[in-house]
């Protein structure tokens, strides 16, 4: 995922994540388990339907993540440092579905 800009990235997610049955949970570590379902993608943010409840991740929990995704994802930065923010697995996983497109 090379993207300048918070923006930039946000509006490719915006443009390829589409409502999608089953979104695999992703860690660095190779320790997430289980699927999401993507709902509905807004420029607010992402609706995800859980195993449990629905929820709504919010653009914000994208932007916090976003400058420490490259060092997450190389091992820099252990997920318990994350946990400012509540939606990680989603916003993670996002992210990683991003750079496989």
């Amino acid at each position: 995922m090379a993207y300048s800009s918070f923006e930039q990235c946000w509006n490719a997610i915006n443009a390829n994540l589409s409502p999608k049955p089953k979104l695999h949970c992703w860690s660095a570590a190779g320790r997430a388990k289980g699927h999401f379902e993507v709902t509905k993608v807004g420029r607010e943010g992402i609706f995800v339907q859980t195993k449990y409840e629905p929820r709504f991740v919010p653009r914000r929990d994208f932007e916090k993540l976003f400058p420490i995704w490259p060092d997450y994802k190389d091992g820099k930065v252990q997920r318990h440092q994350l946990n400012y923010v509540v939606n990680t697995t989603y916003v993670l996983s996002i992210f990683h579905w991003l750079e496989l497109q």
